[in-house]
This record gives structure tokens, C-alpha cells and sequence, in this order.
């Protein structure tokens, strides 16, 4: 039980907030994916194939879902993106045929060819070490049997095609991430809140909004997986089965009432493998777009990948709880920068710093105090509950 003041519970979050900003992809960064993208797509659709003609191309995962994090070391980002065939048909062409339509129009390019790498349900283009991310193109066709446009996607391994449905999930995600919990110990409004808790540096002018709650809990997941595993070995767990159980708990979580923000996201985290379905040898995390789509398949039979997601998670919430008890940012900032955000602390820490020595020169120096909660009783906004992501059925 967290018992200290408000305004504390507030520099929690306002902390992990400004430090998780930074490991975000940078504008650079997203203008280079959003050239290649481009470039790729443009390639497959002019191709004579008349499969390929009527080829659309859109994006899938992280950067759909804004929930990217900046690669640690020399890990380089991927970019998913999906190549669907709207005029292909699972009776007429099968998973190999789909994959060796895409394979060979992006060999058939000199550039690419040089790049171009197979992999089980997507090829792989690696770009330059400069640049420090590959793309992953999945080939698709539409789903008869689905109702909510889905998509079939080609497994090499099994030669057979498996249900998707990434715009549905996306869409599903987004819904979850504008579920705005309610908390009862504060009255004044979230953003609000998070900017008198950042009084002391200069304001920002997108503050943290209650629809970005879950993005940065996503983020948080990716990154302290990240951190965990570059100096332990083991099966990082994938980043769809962390979003989609951060999703499905915050879902759920939210609508409960809470005292304050932290408490609702700790709890969130915690809880996370109560929504991993079934024992061991059976695992179920399900896609909640796509029937049958089990993300945790492959624990089942490599089960070492179901042992190091409990044995992370457990780490997690020890980090955690370690972040909470800290007192200052004397103690903060190595929690920060060693087990949840990484080396971006560092030059957060920097930032804020002179922030705070700017604003001491010119007199503008003001703490605020906070003698209440983020919202009321009631203030929260209203969503019914959804199926979608584990909310009450």
C-alpha cells in the first residue's frame, strides 16, 4: 500500500512519463520508415502480376499501434507491414503460392534483392546498419470466413494459411486505449494533474492524456523486457502477446474505480499473466480480432518461452515496486535508467535539470502543490462494457 501524498503518487508517474518519451521512435527516425514504405509499396503495386495490381499495402504492430520503442544496442527496429492481395483466394491459391507472388516481385528489384531475406510468414528486407531497422512484409489474402475483414497469412513451415486480422486489432486496441478509469482521491482533471506534477521544468505541450495510459504501459513492458534480456539469456517474450495482455488487463482494470493512477497501472502490470489462458503445454493468448489465432502457440512446444515470460514478469513487478518505494530522484534515476526506461533517463535527467536551472534564472521557478487526486468520482468517462481485449462479457 502506497501511502504516501498525492502529489508523490504524481511524480511517479509524471517521471516515467517524461523519461518513456524518450524512447520512442524520433521524427527522423519515422520519416526514414515512412520513406520506405512508401518505396516498398510503390514497387509491389507496379508489378504486371494481376495479382500485385490490386495489391494494398498498409502498416501493422507497433507503429500502427504507437507503441514503438527505440532499439537498445545494435537490435535494429521492424517495421510490419502487410501486402494484402484482395484478389487472391484461399480455393484457388494456396500459402506457397501467395508467399512466392510477394518474394518474387521484391527480388525482381536490384536493391531489394540484396536485401531480401525469407523468414516463416513474412520477408524480410534488412537495411542499411545506418539506418537500424528491417521491414517485414507479410503476403495476405481476404477471409472468406470472416465477417470483420479478416485476413489469411501464408506459414511456410506448416504450408498452410493462418487467420489474421491487424486493422481489427489495431481498432480493438485503440478502443481499450480510450477507456479513461476513474479515480476517486483527486478532483482535478488527468492532464492537468500531470502538469502541476511537472511544475518545476517547462511545461510540455502534450501532456500525458488518459488515452495514452496504455501506450506507455505497453512501452514500459517492451523496454524492461529489453533491458532484462540484453544481459540474461533466454526467450524475450514477443511484443503482441505483451500488448495484447497489457491491453486485455487495462480493459478489465479499468473499469473498476481506483484511488489514483499509480495504483490503477501497477495493478495493471501485475496481473498480466491472470489473462494467459490455460496450463502448461496448452497456453492461450488469443488473438482478440481473429478466431484461432493463438499468439502463445509456440510456448507449447518450446515451453522455456512460457518459464522466462512468468519468471520476466516477476522482475517486473519487483522493479516495479522498487520504483515506488524510491524517495527523490537521487534514488529514482538508476531505477529508471537500469531496470525500467534505460540509458534515455540519462538525458532526460539532463534535460530536466536545465529546465529547472533556465526557470531558477528567469524567477519562474514554482512548485505547485497538489492537495487532491486526478479525477472524481463519476468524472471518469462512461464506456460500456466490450468483449474486446478481456472487458466483461
Amino acid at each position: 500500500m502506497d501511502d504516501r501524498p498525492s502529489d508523490a503518487r504524481l511524480d511517479l508517474l509524471a517521471n516515467l512519463d517524461g523519461a518513456l518519451r524518450g524512447v520512442e521512435l524520433s521524427p527522423t527516425q519515422y520519416d526514414q520508415l515512412e520513406t520506405a514504405y512508401h518505396a516498398v509499396g510503390n514497387w509491389l503495386a507496379d508489378s504486371d502480376d494481376p495479382l500485385l495490381k490490386s495489391a494494398r499495402i498498409y502498416a501493422q504492430g507497433s507503429v500502427r499501434l504507437r507503441t514503438s520503442v527505440r532499439p537498445l544496442g545494435a537490435d535494429h527496429f521492424d517495421v510490419d507491414l502487410v501486402c494484402l492481395l484482395p484478389a487472391a483466394h484461399p480455393s484457388v491459391h494456396s500459402a506457397v503460392k501467395v508467399s512466392e507472388i510477394i518474394g518474387k516481385r521484391l527480388a525482381e528489384s536490384g536493391r531489394y534483392k540484396l536485401m531480401l531475406e525469407p523468414k516463416n510468414r513474412c520477408w524480410r528486407l534488412n537495411y542499411a546498419e545506418s539506418s537500424r531497422f528491417h521491414m517485414d512484409i507479410t503476403p495476405a489474402m481476404p477471409n472468406p470466413a470472416c465477417s470483420q475483414q479478416g485476413i489469411l497469412v501464408p506459414d511456410r513451415e506448416l504450408r498452410q494459411l493462418k487467420p489474421s486480422n491487424p486493422e481489427r486489432y489495431a481498432d480493438l486496441f485503440d478502443m481499450a486505449s480510450k477507456i479513461e478509469p476513474t479515480f476517486t482521491d483527486l478532483v482535478l482533471d488527468f492532464a492537468k494533474a500531470i502538469a502541476l506534477a511537472r511544475a518545476e521544468i517547462d511545461p510540455l505541450p502534450d501532456p500525458m492524456q488518459p488515452r495514452d495510459m496504455l501506450r506507455r504501459i505497453v512501452q514500459l513492458l517492451k523496454r524492461h523486457r529489453d533491458l532484462y534480456f540484453e544481459s540474461t539469456d533466454g526467450h524475450p517474450p514477443i511484443s503482441i502477446i505483451l500488448t495484447t495482455l497489457a491491453a486485455t488487463s487495462y480493459g478489465r482494470e479499468a473499469l473498476r474505480t481506483w484511488p489514483n493512477p499509480w495504483a490503477f497501472i501497477q495493478t495493471v502490470l501485475a496481473r498480466l499473466p491472470h489473462y494467459v489462458q490455460g496450463l502448461p503445454g496448452r497456453y492461450q493468448v488469443l488473438n482478440p480480432s481473429a478466431l484461432g489465432e493463438n499468439f502463445a502457440e509456440k510456448w507449447n512446444t518450446e515451453p522455456q518461452k512460457a518459464t522466462d515470460f512468468f519468471k520476466w514478469h516477476r522482475l517486473l513487478v519487483a522493479d516495479v515496486e522498487a520504483y515506488q518505494r524510491s524517495e527523490g530522484l537521487d534514488q529514482r534515476i538508476p531505477i529508471m535508467r537500469d531496470r525500467l526506461v534505460g540509458p534515455e533517463t540519462n538525458a532526460w535527467h539532463r534535460n530536466r535539470l536545465s529546465a529547472i536551472q533556465r526557470r531558477r534564472t528567469d524567477g519562474t521557478l514554482v512548485r505547485a502543490p497538489i492537495t487532491g487526486g486526478l479525477l472524481a468520482a463519476g468524472h471518469g468517462t462512461s464506456v460500456r462494457a466490450n468483449t474486446f481485449f478481456g472487458a466483461a462479457r
